[in-house]
């Protein structure tokens, strides 16, 4: 509409232009049919997953619902600012590489790889869902410089430049070639993921099955219809899909509430994120998961508590891992538990040295890597240490007796 046209409205002269006023309305009117169409649609499609996982795999049940979840994301990827890695952690027999070709056949551009090396990564990175069997040792200093791409790559912004060689009239030359990392991966392995890019992931646990109705199913994904017609449908709505988590701008919008900006947000919007809100989740882990509630607020409300629920237990036992877990915390547990039972004259002079000592009894742990240059260094790492001064047999520190009494 133009404005010459405009000035021609005969309700030009009393402030109110009909003709766009009209067209306003009728585009919300086609935004709220596309939600709704892509809202069922995307409602079929994850029930129909389910059903899928359920007839191949036999999991935790709130594994399927997140799975689910986490296939649809996979056609939306880029237009979310972050997006969880999933972690198979599974013995032999399990069925991870099983639930990891599911995944492929469902995901968009879904495929399974046997390795994934730094530069399959940036260069193949781009539309895809990397599917990740076998992946052992990535703590190794082999594999330092993938796990630093790997620690970056679930969030947009990592841009990856390598120098090519190319042939010019010159001669050969240099040029630099610029790799996005951001894509969808799912990692499985035996032995567990270090902490680092543990972080990055939401991990599920599998066991043995003994539903012989399960264990005795012949993997053919391929001429599965199911399989086909839920591909087909989703491939068929990615487009609309992707427009309304931009249109939604969810993350923008999320920072607005939580700051207590005006956006004139519609009251759905707005209870849904006063559900998330109430979760108390926060940091990193309301990064990872706030993709993943968004499509289950798209599908139905059942869906969003049911998700909800899930990433508050995932969060809890990913907390409880770490503080079993990590030793700093674990040092910090020991000492506010020592404030509790030792006189104030324990902590304003102590030698590191019998600090080790007590919390290597404390851990049941002879382990020769906690002594007391790594007790010094964990204590400096939490600011425990008020002063400290070397003397005839090693180091005295005076211990921040007031932030270890403030520790629940």
């Amino acid at each position: 509409m133009t404005e010459k046209s405009c000035k021609n409205c005969e309700s030009y002269k009393e402030g109110v232009c009909l003709i766009r006023k009209l067209e306003v309305e009728e585009t919300e009117t086609c935004s709220v049919h596309k939600l709704r169409d892509v809202s069922s649609q995307l409602n079929e499609c994850y029930y129909a997953i389910i059903d899928i996982l359920k007839k191949y795999l036999d999991m935790e049940e709130r594994y399927y619902p997140l799975v689910a979840l986490w296939i649809l994301g996979t056609y939306a990827h880029d237009e979310f600012e972050t997006y969880p890695y999933l972690f198979l952690n599974a013995s032999k027999g399990s069925g991870k590489t099983r639930l990891l070709r599911l995944i492929s056949k469902l995901s968009k551009n879904g495929r399974v790889n046997g390795s994934l090396t730094e530069a399959s990564l940036f260069r193949g990175a781009k539309g895809r869902t990397f599917c990740i069997d076998e992946f052992e040792q990535i703590g190794s200093e082999e594999k330092k410089n993938l796990r630093e791409l790997l620690n970056s790559g679930y969030k947009k912004g990592l841009i990856i430049e390598r120098w090519i060689k190319r042939k010019s009239p010159e001669g050969d030359i240099w040029v630099p070639e610029a790799y996005d990392v951001y894509t969808g991966i799912v990692l499985a392995n035996i032995w567990g993921m270090e902490s680092v890019l543990g972080d990055r992931c939401i991990t599920l646990i599998l066991e043995k099955s003994s539903v012989r109705n399960v264990t005795k199913l012949i993997e053919n994904f391929d001429k599965d219809f199911s399989i086909q017609k839920i591909k087909t449908l989703l491939n068929e709505i990615q487009e609309s899909f992707c427009e309304i988590i931009r249109d939604k701008n969810m993350s923008q919008y999320w920072n607005d509430f939580i700051l207590k900006i005006d956006s004139n947000l519609d009251e759905d919007t707005i209870t849904f994120f006063k559900k998330v809100d109430e979760t108390e989740i926060e940091g990193r882990n309301l990064e990872l998961l706030l993709p993943l509630y968004f499509i289950a607020y798209l599908i139905d409300e059942e869906t969003l508590n049911k998700m909800l629920q899930i990433s508050k237990e995932i969060v809890k036992e990913r907390e409880e891992e770490d503080y079993f877990e990590n030793k700093d915390k674990i040092l910090m547990r020991f000492l506010s538990e020592k404030i509790k039972t030792e006189s104030l004259e324990y902590f304003e002079k102590i030698s590191t040295t019998k600090i080790t000592n007590q919390f290597k009894e404390y851990l049941g742990d002879e382990s020769e890597w906690i002594n007391a240059k790594w007790l010094g260094k964990a204590l400096k790492r939490m600011k425990l240490i008020k002063d400290k001064k070397r003397e005839c047999g090693g180091m005295w520190v005076w211990l921040n007796t007031d932030k270890l009494k403030s520790i629940k």
